[in-house]
């Protein structure tokens, strides 16, 4: 909720004033009436005050206000619309992850997740027998004495790793209170958020009507920059093919994690997906049921064309598993965190 504060001041007296406040329609006005009917005397300041729902994320013009004063016998009458000069931004909001999918490659580049090689770190990978020139702080005197030689600590070392996620602003379902786009927007917020706090580095990829992206970043800077974008994604219909030879290399460092979000409604992200895991990169794929949305459109379509998209729904499924893409189906009355660590676990 935001309070909305209207300052009138009148230099001459104004019988009657009547004040509309024009709010964009994913706004709303918490019940409260929207034109008001004052006098105001000369000299007079009156302040208004407004209270503004946000039901949904999204950059907005905060208001137009139409002014119409008439006379006190009504004969004359002067109308005015003030535009709106400053944007309300509505930001998705982030859902706390405890786990995510971690990424096969990481970085050389100091982070809080463990490497897949042994070095100077702090996570306990394996026991090994002494080797010369090895530092005697290393030497696990307990198991030593148990085995009758000399063991030592294998650590794993703290890197960081490049994510991806991968936002399909190309097809949605939506009924009029939400849409799988609104979910994928917020699923990625609380992702971005997540894996920036793992100090990795996060980029986004928008694949609709033009692709767009942020080059992968890490800190704060780099969140607000990520949720900024997200609050710009619209559904995006167009009968263009995008290719990924389109992407440029920066924005898809090698052996990073691609995080899709995706209800998976057109070909060609689905298309899009299998050329990348071609390429050598981990895709993951987090699918927002659009079946909720479609609650007519068995009837409208008929059963055996229905029962056929969703058979055909499910061989595609079953390709991107053989083609190695980890894939977890979110439904819209579930925590983000469900599809998270169905992906975390998922070999």
């Amino acid at each position: 909720r935001v309070e909305l504060e209207l300052t009138l001041a009148a230099t001459e007296a104004c019988p009657w004033l009547d004040v509309e406040l024009r709010l964009p329609e994913r706004l709303d006005r918490a019940g409260e009436p929207t034109r008001r009917v004052l006098a105001l005397h000369a000299g007079e300041t009156r302040t208004l005050e407004y209270s503004i729902d946000c039901p949904r994320w999204g950059a907005f013009h905060v208001a137009s206000i139409r002014l119409s004063a008439r006379d006190q016998l009504h004969l004359r009458r002067a109308e005015r619309l003030v535009e709106p000069t400053t944007t309300l931004r509505v930001y998705p909001s982030a859902e706390r992850l405890r786990r995510l999918a971690g990424p096969r490659a990481t970085r050389p580049v100091t982070g809080s997740r463990p490497a897949a090689v042994a070095g100077e770190g702090i996570e306990f990978a394996e026991l090994r027998f002494l080797a010369p020139g090895e530092r005697a702080r290393r030497i696990n005197w307990r198991a030593s004495a148990a085995r009758g030689r000399l063991l030592v600590n294998d650590r794993l070392p703290e890197r960081s790793s490049d994510v991806v996620l991968f936002l399909d602003t190309l097809g949605a379902a939506a009924t009029s209170a939400a849409s799988t786009l609104d979910h994928a927007v917020r699923a990625a917020a609380s992702l971005s958020e997540a894996y920036l706090r793992q100090r990795d580095r996060v980029g986004l990829l928008r694949f609709g009507g033009d692709i767009e992206w942020i080059i992968p970043g890490s800190g704060l800077r780099q969140q607000y920059r990520i949720a900024d974008a997200l609050l710009e994604s619209e559904l995006s219909r167009t009968h263009r093919w995008r290719d990924t030879s389109l992407i440029p290399r920066r924005i898809l460092p090698p052996q990073s994690l691609i995080v899709a979000l995706t209800p998976r409604l057109d070909w060609r992200v689905t298309r899009a997906l299998l050329n990348l895991r071609r390429r050598g990169y981990q895709v993951s794929i987090i699918e927002i049921d659009p079946l909720p949305y479609l609650a007519d459109a068995e009837a409208a379509a008929g059963s055996l064309a229905w029962r056929t998209w969703l058979l055909e729904r499910d061989a595609v499924r079953t390709g991107l598993a053989g083609a190695g893409i980890a894939l977890a189906s979110w439904g819209a009355d579930k925590p983000i965190a469900a599809p998270v660590e169905a992906l975390a676990t998922a070999r």
